[in-house]
């Protein structure tokens, strides 16, 4: 799945041109960290020890793999270069909605698509720490796959 997110969070060689390899590098040290502290929490439960799994940003890639080892949906939430909090939602095989968030806080980011006016999607943008994040519909034109209550979960944190 790495190579997977790797394409959907930064994109392909060609789009970044002499900065793809720092940029995957980067990306790939982050997930290694990420999974070490999973996997450390795991171990100390083992063990019986205790472990204080560092706070999730509310920056991250967030998968639903339908328990597979490819990526069906993506959710991504992240700094734009203006300074903008985006989000990008991916469903698969039904679409793509893309836009700005605003946080709340407690891990709630309330999203609004980038759309046209006839077409915009509303949500909110739960981030579970590390046990993934979700994304719920409040407000969508009629007939729309980001249907209003729709709930579309991603359980998987990179």
């Amino acid at each position: 799945m790495k190579e997977e997110a790797i394409l959907e969070t930064i994109g392909s060689s060609e789009e970044n041109g002499s900065m793809y390899p720092m940029l995957v590098n980067a990306f790939l040290e982050e997930i290694t960290r990420n999974r070490a502290y999973v996997l450390a929490n795991e171990l100390a439960k083992i063990k019986g020890e205790s472990f204080v799994m560092p706070e999730k940003s509310k920056y991250g890639l967030f998968v639903d793999n339908q328990g597979t080892g490819s990526i069906y949906s993506t959710l991504i939430t992240r700094q734009s270069e203006s300074g903008d909090d985006e989000a990008y939602i991916g469903i698969y095989r039904l679409g793509v909605v893309e836009g700005t968030f605003v946080d709340n806080g407690n891990g709630e980011l309330s999203f609004t698509s980038n759309d046209s006016d006839s077409r915009i999607v509303k949500g909110v943008i739960k981030i579970n720490g590390w046990d993934g994040a979700s994304f719920t519909v409040t407000e969508a034109p009629e007939g729309d796959i980001f249907s209003v209550g729709r709930e579309f979960d991603f359980s998987f944190a990179f």
